[in-house]
């Protein structure tokens, strides 16, 4: 038996893990971007425009080749049992079903409900178990982070680190998200906890605590340029010695030395003395997994 058979079959996956050649799938597959040139896919801001975000768009893109209970079976959960409310942006959207070519009406269907990166990032109500519908342990927060605040949005958990959350959003909301408490928008099914404070104040009253925690040395925070040197000025460290990590849920954070726009800063990366084509960073979740694995 072949590896690429004996996960599926022994473990009892509902899908088998094969080992397959990194290549961007061919977006013009899906009937909404059949005209959607190179220049435009590759664009940061054609893809933060373009996101998915409710059963009409996703119809759009699909069309027929999704059964009618597919997209029922997408809203009743969002209706029901979804803890996120729906954003996918389009690159994540092209690696489901990579490998199925459209034959007509329907002929996705099936693809979908047993496609992976779909089942995490864009769950039906069909996919939840009927005990609990996410997981046995979870909770609106999961992790305990709010019981941790130092400061609102800064958590100290371990002795030398900390977690800024400076934005309570993420370029895509994961179906099953740790942090379902604070990020996104509210479902019918959870209101979401909402900073109290002002930005501004909320930042400051973390820079205080840095300055009077010289024991932290790490602080994994989302890509905020001006953020950058006040934490790394707070505790007195060189920005480049600084021991900072940047917190990667954000698709634009890849920029220029000179701080130019990601579009360009991409532009500029060069492949055997020739112009490249651009580097589209691939999403990343609020917990720091880049998607798909």
């Amino acid at each position: 038996m072949s590896i690429e058979t004996s996960f599926g079959l022994e473990t009892g996956q509902p899908y088998p893990y094969r080992r397959a050649e990194l290549v961007e799938p061919d977006w013009t597959r899906f009937p909404g971007w059949v005209d959607v040139t190179a220049d435009d896919w590759e664009s940061v801001q054609w893809q933060r425009a373009h996101c998915i975000k409710n059963v009409r768009q996703l119809r759009a893109l699909f069309g027929d080749l999704l059964d009618e209970r597919f997209y029922a079976d997408v809203e009743r959960d969002q209706a029901e049992r979804a803890t996120m409310s729906m954003l996918v942006p389009p690159q994540m959207m092209n690696t489901m079903v990579p490998r199925e070519t459209p034959r007509g009406p329907g002929s996705l269907t099936e693809a979908m409900y047993a496609d992976p990166v779909r089942r995490y990032m864009l769950p039906v109500f069909s996919d939840r178990r009927t005990d609990f519908p996410s997981h046995p342990h979870a909770t609106r927060d999961s992790l305990h982070e709010h019981d941790m605040w130092v400061a609102e949005g800064l958590t100290h958990r371990y002795p030398t680190k900390v977690l800024a959350e400076l934005l309570p959003t993420c370029p895509q909301y994961c179906g099953h998200c740790t942090r379902m408490d604070l990020v996104g928008n509210s479902t019918p099914v959870i209101d979401k906890l909402k900073f109290l404070g002002k930005p501004v104040d909320r930042h400051a009253e973390m820079l205080a605590y840095l300055r009077r925690t010289p024991s932290v040395r790490h602080v994994r925070r989302l890509r905020w340029r001006r953020g950058e040197h006040a934490l790394a000025a707070a505790r007195g460290v060189p920005h480049q010695a600084a021991r900072d990590r940047e917190h990667p849920r954000h698709p634009a954070r890849h920029q220029g030395a000179d701080g130019s726009p990601p579009a360009l800063a991409a532009g500029r990366r060069t492949r055997g003395g020739r112009a490249g084509r651009p580097h589209r960073p691939r999403p990343r979740c609020l917990g720091g997994h880049a998607h798909p694995r």
